[in-house]
């Protein structure tokens, strides 16, 4: 939480923070196949901010654990969308849309005035980590679903957040914005790590060193520095 979760969302833009929030109560019931409240939740956390009305997919998603077809498809979903992606340039910025063209230039202005665009890239060190994470997870899936049975819905989740992040590149903030709120599921999902690796003292280590290097980043995505941790690759 302290190192994604807080310096994303609700140090910067509180609105962010509570739509994260519920977003997260929203996964839950939807793991308990409860959609109407998940609708709910998911509605409510819109009425701060209206981005969130595209998390509104995730009430077609369950929670059933993952098959052998099923890791197969995610796999090949997420791998394609980045390989699309690195090899198809949109130019959306002159889109003749009332108010998203208008959005788009304002954030292209934006990331232009600052570090914003030294961050943005589709295959930066952040990307490799958190795309290595989603398929180490991918892989063990099914010994953390056994203490985790919420953890297929969230690991798609986290999935759809990379499609979105990659397709939707070259839009800049738009594509980020929706990247971080599907993978908001990132505090539940990195400490179970800590069930995949014997001894379980190693878990613990690898998830302490994670979230420093998230830190690290948050810090520099927020702020516009790396002074935290100024070792740690960017």
């Amino acid at each position: 939480y302290i190192s994604f979760f807080y310096p994303l969302c609700e140090l910067t833009q509180i609105r962010s923070g509570v739509l994260g929030g519920c977003y997260l109560i929203a996964l839950y019931y939807q793991s308990q196949n409860m959609r109407w409240r998940a609708l709910f939740f998911i509605l409510l956390g819109s009425v701060f901010h209206y981005s969130g009305l595209v998390l509104l997919t995730v009430l077609f998603l369950s929670s059933k654990p993952l098959t052998r077809n099923n890791k197969i498809f995610w796999a090949a979903i997420v791998a394609t969308c980045y390989f699309i992606s690195s090899i198809v340039y949109f130019n959306l910025h002159d889109i003749s849309l009332p108010y998203i063209g208008n959005k788009l230039n304002y954030y292209q202005t934006l990331a232009e005035n600052t570090h914003y665009q030294e961050e943005h890239e589709l295959f930066n060190f952040f990307q490799f980590v958190t795309i290595g994470l989603f398929y180490y997870w991918l892989i063990f899936s099914d010994k953390i679903t056994e203490y985790l049975p919420s953890f297929p819905l969230l690991l798609k989740s986290f999935g759809i957040g990379l499609c979105c992040y990659a397709l939707l590149f070259s839009t800049g903030f738009i594509g980020e914005r929706i990247f971080y709120e599907f993978i908001i599921v990132m505090p539940i999902l990195i400490p179970t790590i800590v069930y995949t690796i014997r001894p379980r003292i190693g878990g613990v280590i690898i998830v302490i060193l994670l979230n420093f290097y998230y830190l690290n980043y948050m810090c520099r995505y927020v702020f516009g520095t790396n002074d935290i941790l100024p070792f740690l690759p960017q």
